[in-house]
């Protein structure tokens, strides 16, 4: 997974800020199966999308002070629900 998200994070542009729910949609669109085969390793747990969506919100950040450059602020925006809701986000390098 980590790979991929470093590819999605490379293919924006240098000084764009995204946040964690256009990274997910990239993922579901892009990257179905991936996707779906990460968050199955938490098919046992009482809320799958919220700890999947946490968890690849963490592998984002590994990325924090190379590629990206996380916001103090979150941003606010339409998650996989259609509903919006605050999330991380971070700055292109």
């Amino acid at each position: 997974m980590e790979s991929i998200i470093q590819d999605i994070i490379n293919s924006i542009e240098n000084g764009c800020i995204f946040d964690s729910h256009t990274v997910i949609s990239i993922l579901i669109e892009k990257y179905s199966n991936e996707y779906l085969n990460f968050a199955s390793q938490f098919l046992n747990t009482e809320n799958i999308t919220n700890i999947t969506h946490s968890r690849i919100s963490k592998i984002i950040d590994q990325f924090d002070g190379t590629l990206i450059i996380r916001q103090q602020n979150q941003s606010f925006s339409k998650n996989i629900h259609n509903r919006y809701t605050k999330c991380a986000c971070w700055i292109k390098n």
